[in-house]
């Protein structure tokens, strides 16, 4: 059992630490998450753990740790209850201490992108890179013996929905402090959608893509099916070396804004990153279909696509664009506000209808995208 001193000596060194991470302008979002946590020093557990309202520290443990795996020991557990493992943990059908060390994986790799120190106490593997937790928990053994979870899987006295608004009181204040220190232009862009995902939430229609994408083609493709309600932002793995090509074609017009134009970006970024087309063109379109950008491998296609607005809204040119190039899919990004096609297309096509529910076509499936209610 750790000494008085000996927990005295963590406190130190933890406040320490935390000063540390406060410099760091990068970390400003994770840091005011941390800070709103409460301290328990416990030498049972293994090295640090959470369950969304406290961090969990083994006092022996913490005070042999260098100051950037201190901080990055921070940033885990902080990612944790970002993520909602600490609830979704709970789900009775998975194996609890494997989920978490999915988890783990998942974690690091982000981390890693922070750009932070990820030695050999974190298990780390790039095959896993934009895979959900769900979706690394169905391809991993079960952990080693002596792997203890850093999630506390009870919920304790509190219902899913009181940790849900914890949670979500932690990320609000964060952000609002992120954005009052300008920090959030250094943080990286991934991360930065999946913090805005979390705000607000949307409707999964990765899910329904996978689904589409099966009924034209069930021989190259497998899916995990996964918790819709609570994930990492990926969708369905997938089993071959890549699918073909995809074509985006998103609707430029006077209609859609800065706002709306980056959040379709940003899914079509999901798509990429886990479908691996081998072959990504981006379109604008509007009254006419504006020339294609071609989005290179591993590339954030928010680095390479901008909006240019294309006047009024003309679909045509974009069918018969997806006719010519016959794409192995196409997505149709949109609010659906124009006039019926007059052109028919042969190939897979996938309308992304931005809040317009009365949109209907003989062309292709339809997916209404709208934002669903916290």
């Amino acid at each position: 059992m750790a000494t008085e001193a000996q927990v005295k000596a963590a406190a130190t060194y933890l406040s320490k630490i935390k000063i540390q991470i406060f410099t760091r302008k990068k970390l400003t979002f994770f840091q005011s998450v941390l800070f709103g946590l409460k301290v328990k020093w416990e030498e049972s557990i293994g090295m640090l753990a959470t369950d969304a309202e406290y961090l969990i520290i083994n006092p022996v443990y913490w005070v042999t740790r260098t100051i950037d795996g201190a901080i990055t020991d921070l940033i885990h557990e902080v990612m944790h209850i970002i993520l909602n493992h600490c609830q979704r943990c709970v789900d009775q059908s998975l194996n609890f201490k494997k989920y978490n060390y999915a988890a783990d994986y998942v974690i690091n790799l982000m981390l890693k992108e922070l750009g932070l120190t990820v030695d050999s106490t974190f298990i780390y593997d790039r095959k896993y890179k934009g895979m959900s937790t769900e979706q690394v928990y169905a391809l991993i053994p079960d952990p080693p013996e002596d792997y203890k979870p850093d999630v506390i899987s009870s919920l304790g006295d509190k219902t899913p929905k009181e940790v849900d608004e914890q949670v979500k009181r932690l990320i609000s204040v964060a952000t609002v402090q992120t954005e009052m220190q300008d920090a959030w232009s250094d943080m990286p862009a991934n991360i930065k959608r999946l913090i805005d995902e979390l705000l607000n939430p949307t409707v999964d229609w990765v899910t329904q893509l996978s689904e589409f994408m099966t009924a034209f083609d069930n021989t190259d493709y497998s899916y995990i099916k996964r918790n819709r309600r609570y994930s990492d932002f990926c969708m369905p793995t997938l089993y071959n070396e890549g699918m073909g090509a995809i074509n985006f074609y998103i609707d430029a017009s006077g209609s859609i804004g800065q706002k709306e134009y980056r959040k379709a970006l940003s899914e079509c970024q999901g798509v990429i990153n886990v479908l691996k087309p081998k072959e990504v063109l981006v379109y604008n379109w509007g009254t006419n279909l504006g020339e294609p950008v071609t989005i290179p491998d591993e590339a954030n296609i928010l680095d390479h696509a901008q909006l240019v607005n294309m006047g009024g809204t003309n679909v045509n040119p974009v069918l018969k664009d997806i006719n010519d190039k016959s794409p192995e899919v196409s997505v149709i990004l949109t609010d659906g506000y124009f006039s019926k096609p007059k052109i028919d297309v042969n190939s897979p096509v996938l309308w992304l209808i931005f809040g317009n529910k009365k949109f209907t076509s003989d062309i292709g499936r339809i997916i209404h995208y709208e934002d669903t209610p916290n």
